[in-house]
C-alpha cells in the first residue's frame, strides 16, 4: 500500500512539475526560484526527466529576459537530456525555444533550418500545436532572412490549423506574426487588417501582453499609410498596455515608434519624452536588437 501510494504521489508531483513549462511567465522573478527549486528537488533525487523539465522552464525564463545566452544554453542542455531519454515530441519542443533565441540574436538561417527539422518531427507525431507553433516560427524565420512570400504560406498554414481546431489563443497569436509578413511585403492595409483582429481576440482573451504587441503592429501599419493620428492613438494603446503588464522591451519599442510619429505630427516634446523613456528601459538590454534600437532613438534625439 505505501509503495503503491508513492509511486501515485510522485506521478502526480511530476505532472505537476511538467506543468510548468506552461506558466505564465508574466512575472519573471517569482516563478524564477520555483523553478530553481525543482532543479535542486529533482538533481536530489534522480529525475533526469525533471532535470531538463525544469532546465527549459529556466530557459524560457531567461528568453523573456532576454538573456539570450543563458536560454541557448538551456534550451541546448534540456534538447540533450530528453533525447538521450528518448522523448522526441519533448527534444522538438527544446529545439524550437532554440530556434526562437536564435531568431532573437539574428540569426534567422540557422533557426530556419533547426525548425523545419522540428516541423517534420511534428508532423510525424501528429502534434497539431507543435506543427503550428513551428509554422509560426519558420514563418518568421524566413520573414527575417527576407523570404517574405514562403513566410506568407508558413503562416498561414498554421492559422488554418488554428481555425480546424477552433483555437483562438492559437489565431490571435498567429494573426500578429500574419500582419509581420504583410509589413514586410509592402502590404500595410492587409496587415493593419490582421493586427486588429489580432488585437480583438488577445481582448477577448484577457491577454494584454499580446494585445499590446497586436495594437504597436497596427500602429506601425497606419504610420506606413499615412494616418497618422490613428496611429498614435493605436501606439499610445500599446505602450499603456506594456506599462500594465510591465514588459519593457516591448514598452521601449512601442515609444520608438510612438516618439516617431509623434515628431511627424509635429509633437517635438512628446516625441522627445518618448524617446528618451525609451533610451532609459533599453539601457537594461545588451543584446543586437537592443542596441539597434537604442541607437536608433539617440539618433533622433541627435546624440552621436
Amino acid at each position: 500500500m505505501t509503495a503503491e501510494y508513492t509511486r501515485r504521489h510522485l506521478a502526480t508531483a511530476r505532472r505537476w512539475l511538467d506543468n510548468l513549462i506552461y506558466l505564465d511567465l508574466t512575472d519573471a522573478l517569482a516563478p524564477q526560484g520555483g523553478h530553481r527549486g525543482a532543479l535542486a528537488v529533482r538533481r536530489r533525487i534522480g529525475d533526469t526527466r525533471g532535470v531538463a523539465v525544469s532546465t527549459n522552464a529556466l530557459g524560457l525564463l531567461a528568453l523573456r529576459r532576454r538573456r539570450f545566452g543563458a536560454a541557448e544554453l538551456r534550451f541546448t542542455e534540456a534538447a540533450q537530456m530528453f533525447a538521450a531519454l528518448g522523448e522526441r515530441r519533448w527534444t522538438a519542443l527544446m529545439r524550437t525555444n532554440l530556434a526562437e533565441t536564435l531568431c532573437e540574436v539574428g540569426r534567422a538561417d540557422e533557426a530556419r533550418g533547426l525548425v523545419e527539422q522540428v516541423l517534420a518531427d511534428f508532423r510525424e507525431l501528429d502534434d497539431h500545436f507543435g506543427v503550428g507553433n513551428a509554422l509560426w516560427l519558420l514563418s518568421r524565420a524566413r520573414r527575417e532572412s527576407g523570404e517574405t512570400e514562403a513566410a506568407g504560406r508558413a503562416v498561414a498554414e498554421a492559422l488554418a490549423l488554428a481555425v480546424t481546431a477552433d483555437n483562438q489563443l492559437w489565431r490571435g497569436h498567429w494573426l500578429a506574426e500574419a500582419a509581420r509578413v504583410e509589413l514586410a511585403g509592402g502590404r500595410p492595409a492587409d496587415a493593419l487588417r490582421l493586427a486588429r483582429e489580432s488585437a480583438a481576440v488577445q481582448h477577448r482573451l484577457g491577454d494584454t501582453a499580446r494585445e499590446a504587441v497586436a495594437l504597436d503592429l497596427a500602429g506601425v501599419a497606419c504610420r506606413a499609410l499615412g494616418r497618422l493620428d490613428e496611429a498614435a492613438d493605436l501606439l499610445r494603446g500599446a505602450v499603456a498596455a506594456n506599462r500594465e503588464t510591465d514588459a519593457r522591451w516591448q514598452l521601449a519599442n512601442a515609444l520608438v515608434n510612438l516618439a516617431d510619429v509623434l515628431g511627424r505630427l509635429g509633437a517635438g516634446e512628446s516625441a522627445r519624452a518618448a524617446r528618451e523613456e525609451a533610451a532609459h528601459g533599453l539601457e537594461q538590454f545588451d543584446d543586437p536588437r537592443a542596441v539597434a534600437l537604442a541607437q536608433r532613438a539617440a539618433a533622433q534625439l541627435g546624440a552621436p
